[in-house]
């Protein structure tokens, strides 16, 4: 039944059950659908059967899938398939990691690690960085001034359209009509043929164009190992879907993967963990809010970094956190390594409480992939500012008693030492702050990508469907 539905949804005979290369695809959303049913059900074999064979099946079909999901975001597409790649790929590749993180365990090979961390990677870089390097792309003005640049330009967009129109057509003409189809096919592979011939133009004349738009530049942990990371420093990636949490800890001379379940219970102390630090209230008891937040705070550490330590080297390295779903909003430095001796005494600071940011220096990142892209741009820049930071008023005339650390509401607490903790910083480092009015937007966006060290003193607000 994959077979059949396969070949009709490529240009050319299949390969061992996949089309030959990515040129040979009609219909990229399509084929991913049949795809991605034959490689969990081959997933689903294995694990009935423990045949390994079938579980290096799925493995290479999951590879395939990687690309095809790469080659269908560069390409023009319609806003249900942009809706259906945001809905789906998150879910896809959890299935292709775990694959891959079965593998390595298996068999121990190397390569299975980096496909692991490959498909990490492409979960949560590929939209991200296709954003950011559109941007820098269209600002080759060399490209885009001379008359050659504009016609590549022109033709690139053209071809993407096309191409899209005719892959809604083939959707949308009934099996029966064999006629037609195969027309739209013909002159479908004639577009697609057409747009490989620029791309390969752009390459060979615009090479800087090519390299943001096309070279997806996707991070692997040989990368970060040999040119990005440094020796007191952990990666740690997270992958959260369900019940499912996988993390992949990278260092410059270490790398492994842990696979975990998460139960209804963490899940639950996750999200109270979560309510004590996004939004306190000032009428909740005092005992009952300790209580909760010190129980709640040791249970995500026993979630998240507990089962990894192993990885991770005690004191004052550093620790680099690429989350994932809920994960994007733990504020890792509030987490105890361990509860209080003295339930019963409430006091938050650091005397009382074991917090991680006494363990580690923590930071985190959007992917690997990121991280990689901006710290090589950080390289090549010639003069940059030291540190800046910005502390904004807020709460002014509000009773701190009715104020809320929410972002749900307008009423928010004064934060009342972010005056002096910007300027003691400042003055220590000699840099720049900016406070209260002139803490605003417009200047944030003019200094921002000037500094080295940018630091805000102010309320966070997340929004749920892209934390970062």
């Amino acid at each position: 039944m994959y077979l059949k539905s396969s070949e009709a949804l490529v240009h050319r005979p299949l390969n061992n059950g996949l089309p030959e290369n990515q040129e040979d695809v009609a219909s990229e959303m399509e084929l991913l659908k049949t795809l991605t049913a034959k490689a969990e059900l081959l997933w689903q074999l294995y694990q009935k059967r423990m045949e390994k064979a079938l579980l290096e099946e799925a493995f290479r079909h999951y590879q395939f899938i990687d690309e095809l999901i790469l080659n269908a975001r560069q390409s023009y597409l319609e806003d249900n398939s942009k809706h259906y790649l945001a809905e789906k790929s998150h879910e896809i590749f959890g299935r292709a990691i775990r694959v891959a993180a079965t593998l390595f365990r298996e068999n121990g090979e190397q390569k299975y690690l980096e496909a692991a961390f490959a498909f990490m990677e492409s979960n949560k870089a590929t939209a991200l960085l296709e954003s950011l390097k559109e941007n820098e792309a269209r600002m080759f003005t060399r490209l885009r001034e001379t008359a050659r640049g504009k016609v590549l330009l022109r033709e690139e967009e053209k071809l993407k359209m096309e191409i899209a129109g005719f892959r809604r057509s083939l959707y949308e003409t009934e099996q029966k009509q064999s006629e037609k189809i195969k027309q739209i096919n013909a002159a479908l592979f004639e577009r697609k043929e057409a747009f490989s011939k620029v791309r390969k133009q752009l390459e060979e004349e615009f090479p800087e164009y090519y390299k943001l738009k096309y070279d997806p530049g996707v991070a692997t942990i040989k990368q970060l190992q040999a040119e990005i990371l440094a020796a007191d420093e952990r990666l740690v990636q997270y992958y959260v879907n369900k019940n499912l949490l996988i993390c992949l800890v990278v260092g410059s001379n270490y790398a492994d993967i842990f696979e975990l379940e998460v139960t209804e219970a963490q899940y639950q102390a996750l999200e109270t963990f979560l309510r004590q630090i996004s939004s306190f209230s000032f009428y909740q008891e005092a005992e009952l809010a300790f209580s909760e937040f010190t129980q709640a705070a040791f249970a995500v550490y026993s979630m998240l970094i507990e089962p990894i330590e192993e990885g991770l080297p005690r004191t004052g390295s550093k620790l680099i956190i690429v989350p994932d779903g809920l994960i994007n909003f733990v504020s890792f430095q509030a987490l105890l390594s361990r509860l209080p001796e003295d339930e019963n005494k409430i006091d938050y600071s650091l005397n009382n409480l074991s917090y991680l940011l006494e363990d580690y220096q923590i930071r985190y990142a959007y992917s690997a992939s990121q991280l990689a892209f901006f710290r090589k741009k950080n390289q090549s820049r010639s003069k940059q500012k030291g540190f800046v930071g910005f502390a904004p008023y807020f709460g002014e005339g509000n009773d701190v008693a009715d104020a809320r650390r929410t972002c749900e509401e307008e009423n928010l607490a004064p934060l009342t030492e972010n005056e002096y903790e910007v300027r003691a910083i400042a003055k220590l480092v000699n840099g720049k702050s900016y406070i209260g009015e002139k803490a605003n937007v417009s200047v944030f966006k003019k200094v921002a990508d000037q500094c080295s060290i940018l630091h805000l003193a102010t309320y966070d607000c997340a929004q749920a469907d892209a934390p970062l």
